[in-house]
């Protein structure tokens, strides 16, 4: 008995071991990332190093993927000009802000509309988490008329 609870000890101390090691050495995070906007390298920070990605991108785009929208400059298409538009965020941010041209996902009932009260749905950006809601109309009634009978 006492051999299969050490054995256990000894498997989760490896487990978390393991993980500490994932982690420390090798960057490997257990949380969702938080997208950065401009962040096209992934390194946190938004810096020159981050127009000179996207312009590789967008000259090679599946040796410098992004995982975000590289349209920056909101024309609905990643190009040259963005990267360019990123550069001039970086030396005169309130001139060039960097906004998320939002890509919102489905919109999901948060609250069933019921015959007199509105319901409401939501939707969320999949690039910075922002959401947006909507009203649902009340269903109302649906009268049903019938000729009335003797007792």
């Amino acid at each position: 008995m006492k051999t299969n609870k050490a054995r256990k000890t000894i498997f989760t101390s490896i487990s978390v071991l393991a993980l500490v090691l994932m982690t420390v050495v090798f960057g490997i995070s257990l949380h969702a990332q938080t997208i950065i906007i401009g962040d096209m390298n992934n390194d946190s920070v938004v810096n020159e190093d981050d127009a000179a990605y996207l312009l590789r991108h967008v000259l090679l785009p599946s040796t410098y993927p992004i995982d975000q929208s590289g349209d920056l400059n909101g024309n609905g298409k990643v190009d040259v000009d963005d990267a360019l538009y990123l550069s001039k965020h970086i030396t005169s941010p309130d001139e060039y802000p960097l906004t998320c041209h939002h890509d919102f996902g489905e919109w999901t009932q948060t609250k069933a509309p019921t015959c007199t009260e509105k319901g409401e749905e939501k939707r969320t950006c999949t690039i910075c988490g922002s959401s947006e809601t909507r009203d649902v109309a009340a269903l109302g009634h649906d009268e049903v008329s019938h000729d009335a009978k003797e007792p």
